[in-house]
């Protein structure tokens, strides 16, 4: 399945699938591609700095940036395929929801997981500006509110 992520400030979309390739497309067309090292399953853009963050079939995220097109980070840790993957805490955090519905909160400037929940099945998460409160959907619609002290 393709998998897509829009960054309004440049005008871009990104999208991803099974062939390990981000895409980048303006209005005009594909802009590039960027290799991955496997089968892209969730896309998110890290405005600051630049990069785009892709959530990979092997449980690893790793960080490209679009000027060039290298790995500029990988971020291991997730036993299980990414399937969601959210920016927190205006930026500073990306948190990485694996097939097993356990979420990996990684401090991006630090280039650590800071923090591990396993709250059963999490297909999504959203959170509140200052960090501390996070909403996460479940199956069947079920919604879960977590305020959650960070390092």
């Amino acid at each position: 399945a393709a998998v897509t992520s829009i960054d309004p400030a440049r005008a871009l979309v990104a999208s991803g699938g099974a062939d390990a390739t981000v895409r980048l497309w303006s209005s005009a067309g594909e802009v590039s591609h960027l290799s991955c090292p496997a089968p892209v399953t969730a896309l998110a853009w890290l405005t600051e700095p630049g990069l785009i963050a892709a959530g990979l079939a092997t449980g690893d995220v790793v960080l490209l940036d679009p000027a060039d097109g290298r790995i500029a980070d990988r971020l291991e840790g997730a036993a299980a395929p990414v399937r969601h993957l959210a920016v927190l805490d205006r930026g500073r955090l990306l948190a990485a929801i694996g097939a097993d519905g356990k979420i990996l909160f990684r401090d991006v400037g630090a280039r650590r997981t800071i923090l591990r929940l396993d709250r059963g099945p999490v297909v999504s998460i959203a959170g509140a500006a200052g960090g501390g409160v996070f909403v996460l959907g479940g199956p069947e619609g079920r919604v879960q509110v977590w305020r959650v002290r960070l390092p």
